[in-house]
């Protein structure tokens, strides 16, 4: 009863009696009135089309529907009636304008290519044209979704990138922060600022208790002598300057990692008291500092 259509028809339907994919060259059967595909065995079981209100299901309550091509019998004689009802049977039937099939004359749809002869075209152009729209939108939307988890990852990476970086800047600021490098310097520089500022409590809390000074003459003065002559010349001179250069901390077989020795060029300027020369100062630390760098020992050479 059937030829598989030219045109693939079938594509992307399913017959709605057994919910089965409609298979290129598949036997079927169109129904002419609604233009829907069946497997030929399901169109056999259900004796006719299975689309609901379709007056080719068998379901459907059947209505008088008068064809296009009714004949008006108003003003025939009974003669002329019995003539139209005696024409040959082929005459009730067309040639598919698609695939030269033998349809029903009334036919909408080709029952063997689908093709709808009312208005001579496949109704799937449409639905082609439309699961192509789709497609291409899927498709496009695909690519905007890949390119915004591209540019997740991406931004993802950077973040990281920074956090790792901005972790290991802090962690070697850290390290050099606690370094003996920057203790040491940072003591020296404090105990400085406090002599420039006249400020002997703060001066003094930089040096041991049994720290020692030696001038350029070899001279030996404690603490107490220290503190003393500094007493001196800061009330005697409104302004202390001091600049240090060429600083450096010094390793040799002398030192420990508690012992250090610093050297530097010291300008001292307080009123007519002037005073240039390199310095040279060990520093300790331990319990008895409270593990703070302090200086036990200053001399002054030339």
């Amino acid at each position: 009863m059937n030829t598989s259509p030219s045109y693939n028809y079938l594509k992307g339907k399913t017959c709605p009696y057994c919910q089965s994919p409609l298979k290129k060259n598949a036997d079927v059967i169109i129904c002419s009135v609604c233009g829907t595909p069946h497997h030929k065995e399901c169109w056999d079981e259900n004796k006719g089309c299975t689309t609901y209100g379709c007056t080719l299901n068998p379901t459907t309550e059947d209505k008088v529907v008068m064809p296009d091509d009714a004949i008006d019998v108003g003003d025939q004689t009974v003669e002329s009636i019995r003539e139209s009802l005696s024409r040959p049977a082929q005459e009730l039937f067309i040639d598919c304008p698609n695939c030269k099939g033998r349809i029903e004359a009334q036919a909408t749809y080709c029952k063997h290519c689908g093709y709808n002869v009312k208005e001579n075209k496949f109704d799937e152009a449409v639905s082609e044209f439309e699961n192509d729209y789709k497609k291409r939108y899927k498709d496009k939307l695909s690519v905007t979704r890949k390119r915004f988890y591209m540019t997740l990852a991406s931004l993802g990476i950077l973040l990281i990138s920074f956090g790792l970086l901005g972790y290991l800047s802090v962690k070697k600021l850290n390290e050099y922060f606690s370094s003996d490098q920057y203790l040491l310097r940072s003591t020296i520089d404090t105990w400085i600022e406090a002599r420039r500022d006249k400020d002997i409590v703060k001066m003094k809390s930089f040096m041991t208790d049994d720290y020692e000074y030696y001038n350029k003459d070899g001279k030996r003065q404690d603490l107490k002598e220290r503190i003393k002559r500094a007493e001196q010349i800061y009330k005697s001179n409104p302004e202390v300057t001091i600049g240090i250069s060429d600083f450096s901390i010094i390793n040799d077989t002398t030192t420990t990692p508690n012992d250090k020795k610093v050297t530097f060029f010291e300008n001292f300027k307080s009123g007519k008291i002037s005073e240039k020369g390199n310095k040279t100062l060990r520093l300790y630390k331990g319990e008895e500092t409270d593990e703070q760098w302090k200086i036990y020992r200053e001399i002054f050479e030339n």
